[in-house]
């Protein structure tokens, strides 16, 4: 029973000193403190590992969601540009639409140039700058995507970064209640 409430009490501090409720002296504002009293050298140093990899791992998968979303809106506008390529012959309020909602694909994905919304465009110019902006856009997704995997391989690695600390956090724990428990029993 004591060995139980020995290790619990030494996994509490453990928890409350990495969530940082304590005081250590001139660490960077960007780093959560760590009570390192309660900690030996190699435990502080994973868990300040582990705090860097966590921001880490939440900036890959923001920059891997904002990629996300450039894709769905280039996506969004080279099907409207497809659907708009075919026609041969379009009213000027249908026209009007299609080309509104292209403008908020480019614009949400920082793609390109806007479509002028005036009726007397020359309908030849306009197919050729949408048949250009077909093939523009099928190179960036094609760019992006190979972004987004690469930047997934990158969520990958830090993942399995954290997951070794994590381990190793874990074996250190477990070596300090297996020390507390050999010297309780010598207490007995």
């Amino acid at each position: 029973m004591k060995k139980l409430l020995v290790g619990t009490a030494f996994t509490a501090t453990l928890l409350l000193g990495a969530v940082g409720q304590t005081e250590a002296a001139s660490i960077p504002t960007n780093v959560e403190k760590i009570n390192v009293p309660n900690f030996d050298f190699a435990e502080s140093k994973l868990i300040s590992q582990s705090r860097e990899l966590k921001v880490q791992i939440n900036n890959q998968v923001n920059v891997i969601s904002e990629t996300n979303k450039k894709i769905s809106n280039l996506d969004e506008a080279l099907k409207l540009l497809n659907a708009l390529n075919k026609y041969n012959s379009i009213s000027d309020e249908d026209l009007r639409v299609y080309l509104v909602k292209i403008n908020s694909c480019y614009e949400a994905s920082e793609f390109g140039d806007a479509y002028n919304l005036k009726s007397n465009e020359n309908v030849k110019d306009l197919k050729n700058k949408i048949e250009a902006d077909i093939v523009d856009i099928k190179s960036q997704l094609d760019i992006l995507n190979a972004k987004n995997q690469i930047d997934m391989l990158h969520l990958s690695a830090l993942n399995y970064e954290y997951n070794q600390v994590f381990e190793q956090l874990q074996q250190l724990s477990k070596k300090h209640i297996d020390s507390r428990s050999v010297i309780l029993g010598e207490f007995r």
